[in-house]
């Protein structure tokens, strides 16, 4: 009643809105209607897109569209999305794909025992070489340690395995300590 008493002053001559510029036109074009859906992209375009873009198949969500944390229903998952959580952030990434090699190999994560992480790795790691020392799945659970043993004195075991538990590599941190890897009163990395 109020807005009806409001713009009975009111004319009722219609005003059309002015294009006059361009920039006013494109702005309008770009943005849709309140009315139009949009479409969310599935997995298998956000895949097809990036792989025909050169994207490699292990690391196709470099966007981080697709990825999301593993579910967490005990304590014990919770822990191990929180360690997940830190390295990915120590990367400054949203996901293991927007991380590089070898890191974007890392599929997902689960707890395997107090202080214990299992990074479930994509198996098409096996189809490079990428440390002359190390296997690729060591590589990836020394990579993911080192990355934390500062800030999470509380992990103190990666074990790196397949997708499918064909393959299974771990670090400790007693191993890096021993191969005078860790050295804490340093800034440097292992």
């Amino acid at each position: 009643m109020i807005s009806i008493i409001g713009l009975a002053g009111c004319t009722t001559a219609a005003v059309e809105p002015s294009h006059s510029t361009p920039e006013a036109t494109n702005a309008e074009a770009s943005t849709p209607a309140p009315t139009e859906a949009v479409t969310a992209r599935t997995p298998e375009d956000v895949k097809a897109s990036a792989m025909a873009a050169g994207r490699p198949e292990a690391a196709f969500d470099r966007n981080c569209e697709v990825w999301k944390s593993p579910e967490a229903t005990t304590e014990p998952e919770a822990w191990a999305n929180e360690i997940g959580g830190a390295w990915l952030e120590a990367k400054k990434a949203k996901c293991p794909d927007g991380i590089t090699l070898p890191g974007y190999y890392v599929e997902s994560w689960k707890p395997s025992a107090p202080g214990e992480i299992t990074l479930i790795v994509d198996r098409a790691i096996d189809t490079i070489e990428l440390n002359e020392h190390f296997s690729n799945l060591e590589w990836v659970a020394f990579g993911f340690i080192c990355e934390l043993y500062r800030d999470r004195p509380d992990l103190s075991k990666v074990v790196a395995i397949t997708d499918g538990g064909g393959r299974k590599e771990t670090v400790t941190r007693e191993d890096l300590e021993a191969q005078g890897n860790l050295d804490l009163t340093s800034n440097s990395n292992c």
